[in-house]
């Protein structure tokens, strides 16, 4: 390969280089090497490097090339528990298992309560004291109207009339009173089915289980935690990048995330969900959080490296 500079060939001035004297032949070597790194050779190709990861002066202070560190998380975590203490009836899944909202993670014993609830379901659905009022008040009226027509004939002393005045009022007080009973042993009904209810845990979000805290037989208190779910698909990152960089940056852009634990380094497509609304004045840097697709379910903890090309299109485009 020929190197080239002043329009003469190096290779020439070193052939007459061994000719001369040995301290002159050691000056010739040094002016070689130093043309050698300061001169692009013949024939070299370009650089295939994306214009993000080349190498030059950086954008600004805190610029990486390569991308921002960020480790990955569910964008879900959920802790299920009961509300109530009992006794661990079952538990039919386990860890690592896909679930869907609305599957079973667990049940407590609740053979009382549905006891509880067959019977405040009779109560509910009991009209007899209702009927009953309404044909007592029904009989208080035909009283009255005896009355009246008794009174009318000089057979009946005003006390009487009042009387039967004053029954036949509390009797439609008494018919008021049964459906307000009615009522309220519906809201009771709902009540108990609630608390039946709840004596079944469930999986709110689609999720993978990730710890299972309880087991069959086990008796617990209210609020200990039974599972954990998370959800893997997206993953989030919050990546910490430098103040400038977070300013150019929008929700909904794109980002390049690349997996720095998975093999291949494939890079893949990221989406600014939020830029938080406060930075961290001593690093100069600011969170970005990104949602990134994951239907090959990696787990979440990984590490990446992230990179903003709008972002930094943006401020390239800025520069004077």
């Amino acid at each position: 390969m020929e190197w080239i500079t002043g329009g003469c060939r190096l290779d020439a001035q070193a052939q007459h280089a061994h000719d001369r004297p040995r301290e002159t032949r050691r000056r010739y070597a040094a002016v070689l090497l130093l043309a050698a790194a300061a001169f692009v050779p013949i024939g070299a190709a370009p650089s295939s490097q994306p214009l993000s990861a080349r190498t030059g002066p950086p954008l600004f202070e805190g610029y990486r090339a390569e991308g921002y560190p960020a480790i990955s998380a569910p964008s879900q975590t959920i802790t299920l528990a009961f509300v109530h203490s009992g006794a661990i009836d079952r538990v039919p899944v386990v860890e690592s298992q896909l679930v869907a909202p609305g599957d079973v993670i667990a049940q407590l014993d609740d053979r009382v309560q549905r006891f509880t609830v067959a019977a405040q379901g009779l109560a509910a659905e009991d009209q007899s004291a209702i009927e009953a009022a309404r044909r007592r008040a029904e009989l208080a009226k035909y009283d009255l109207e005896n009355v009246k027509e008794m009174r009318g004939k000089g057979a009946a002393a005003p006390r009487e009339l009042e009387r039967a005045q004053a029954e036949t009022a509390l009797r439609e007080i008494d018919i008021s009173a049964a459906q307000r009973d009615r009522e309220q042993a519906r809201i009771l009904l709902d009540r108990e089915s609630a608390t039946l209810n709840q004596m079944t845990l469930r999986s709110p979000i689609h999720g993978i289980v990730a710890r299972v805290a309880v087991e069959q037989g086990e008796t617990i208190e209210a609020l200990q935690p039974v599972a954990h779910i998370v959800a893997i698909d997206p993953l989030w990152l919050d990546v910490a990048v430098p103040v400038r960089l977070g300013l150019m940056t929008e929700a909904g852009s794109v980002a390049v995330v690349r997996w720095r634990d998975v093999p291949g380094d494939v890079p893949v497509e990221g989406r600014v969900l939020w830029v938080s609304p406060v930075a961290d004045a001593s690093a100069s840097s600011i969170v970005i959080r990104l949602e990134v697709d994951n239907p090959q379910r990696l787990p979440a903890g990984l590490h990446a490296l992230v990179q903003f090309p709008e972002a930094e299109d943006a401020l390239r485009r800025s520069l004077p």
